[in-house]
């Protein structure tokens, strides 16, 4: 992930709810080992964030045990 900004913070989640201020600081590369859905926003201006960005990482063995 990168900022669309140069310098700017990226909060994201791993559990399918909304980014906010106080959600994990994006500083390097995730490892995705599991089917997982990813939420980031980037911090616009003190407590603002942008909409928020989604990925789905789908794992067969995951889907096929649910």
């Amino acid at each position: 992930m990168k900022p669309s900004v140069e310098g700017r913070e990226i909060r994201y989640t791993t559990d399918g709810s909304l980014p906010t201020i106080n959600s994990k600081l994006y500083r390097s590369t995730l490892a995705i080992t599991k089917t997982t859905l990813i939420r980031a926003s980037e911090v616009i201006e003190g407590d603002s964030l942008s909409p928020a960005t989604t990925a789905s990482y789908l794992f067969i063995p995951d889907i096929l045990t649910q």
